[in-house]
């Protein structure tokens, strides 16, 4: 699927990596990658899915979800006590998500690292480059990131490893 022109912020054609002694090495490729504007993605693809039949249950806490039946249907009782029964179900909760750990997906808790991710405005910046830093003094056992998100605006994260 290519991105819709108004999901993307910026077009990404190198990436530089910052070594833990201050060496950057730089890569550019033909081939490009996109900062991409999730908000209107995500949306963009919720009406997609909408004008297809899918339906769409938000702010819905599940307590409960069942072991697919005969007619691989599945019953989904929420808090509050109402069952759904559908044949897909995606759960959007994320990497702790109760229905993933049911499923027996090859997911740990360990897998998990702390990050941290701020935007920063008033910076001019290339838009066209992403930045990764490799350092025990920036990031201990992870890494750090400054994607761009206009010319004026970044993107900026760390991952502190355990």
């Amino acid at each position: 699927m290519e991105p819709k022109e108004s999901w993307i912020r910026s077009i990404v054609r190198s990436a530089t990596f910052h070594s833990p002694d201050g060496i950057a090495i730089t890569y550019t490729d033909e081939n490009k990658g996109y900062i991409i504007n999730r908000a209107i993605m995500q949306q963009d693809l919720l009406e997609s899915c909408l004008e297809q039949g899918a339906t769409g249950l938000f702010g819905h806490k599940v307590k409960n979800i069942s072991k697919p039946d005969t007619n691989r249907k599945r019953t989904l009782l929420f808090t509050d006590n109402t069952p759904v029964s559908a044949q897909v179900v995606i759960d959007c909760s994320g990497p702790l998500s109760r229905f993933g750990m049911n499923e027996n997906l090859a997911w740990r808790p360990l897998d998990l690292e702390t990050a941290y991710l701020a935007h920063i405005d008033g910076v001019k910046t290339q838009t066209d480059t992403v930045h990764i830093y490799v350092s025990e003094e920036i990031a201990p056992g992870g890494y750090a990131w400054a994607f761009p998100r206009n010319e004026e605006s970044l993107n900026v994260g760390i991952v502190i490893g355990t």
